[in-house]
């Protein structure tokens, strides 16, 4: 598929919209060149054969020309079947996709976090997903902005104590407590976040409290559009996210 004066990577659309006539503007993410917009010309057009392929879930192997901001989509080709997700794991991809469009710098190479996300997919296609994996998803991508989580020591590097109780400050980590509070993390949460060991009810409560604070301090005040779907939602699962 590659030809001379282009460059192809594997890749996942986050996000597209009509452009001009019969093309798209296109939001990809790749695993060696990070997140970025093409240009899919004549995309929306009858003849085209892309138009298609140009959808979430979709395993992709793309090619393009061009400059940093300035870019063709010249190819496309499927590398394997759609993901099928039901509209609850959807959301969750959308959610994902919308943390990826707002917090990544274009072009910017997260071929660690591109594999995390291919795995996650392959794995809200199954019966039994584990909302754990979501919460790993975060976890690494505020690491990758620079905004990594203190999760298995306190000040003077000693150590978290499974038992105890932290206040988790966010500019100085976890603060042991005396009595737990509403806000308080039990140290076996802030362990079970950092060794992949989210298994229970109570980790994954504070898994999902941390994190959302942290993710909030790096998104600002403007609000994500997956999550004020999910909250005016009808949905059950407003706990997801």
């Amino acid at each position: 598929m590659p030809s001379s004066n282009s460059l192809s990577d594997n890749a996942f659309v986050l996000h597209s919209r009509p452009y001009r006539d019969s093309s798209m503007l296109v939001d990809m993410f790749t695993e060696h060149h990070g997140r970025f917009r093409v240009v899919a010309k004549g995309v929306r057009s009858k003849k085209s054969s892309k138009k298609g392929l140009l959808q979430p879930f979709q395993p992709l192997l793309i090619q393009w020309v061009g400059q940093r901001d300035l870019v063709t989509l010249r190819e496309v080709e499927p590398t394997a079947a759609p993901f099928q997700l039901n509209d609850k794991y959807q959301l969750i991809v959308y959610y994902m996709n919308e943390l990826l469009l707002r917090l990544l710098h274009p072009l910017e190479a997260v071929n660690v976090l591109f594999q995390q996300y291919h795995a996650l997919l392959a794995a809200l296609a199954t019966v039994d997903f584990d909302l754990a994996l979501l919460r790993y998803f975060e976890r690494d991508l505020l690491k990758i902005l620079g905004y990594g989580l203190q999760l298995k020591t306190v000040e003077h590097e000693q150590p978290i104590q499974p038992d105890a109780w932290y206040q988790y400050d966010l500019q100085q980590g976890p603060q042991y407590i005396e009595r737990p509070t509403a806000s308080s993390l039990q140290g076996e949460s802030l362990l079970a976040l950092a060794n992949n060991r989210l298994e229970t009810p109570l980790h994954l409560r504070d898994a999902k409290r941390l994190l959302q604070a942290a993710l909030k301090t790096v998104l600002g005040d403007k609000p994500l559009k997956s999550r004020e779907f999910l909250r005016k939602s009808r949905t059950p699962h407003k706990s997801l996210f």
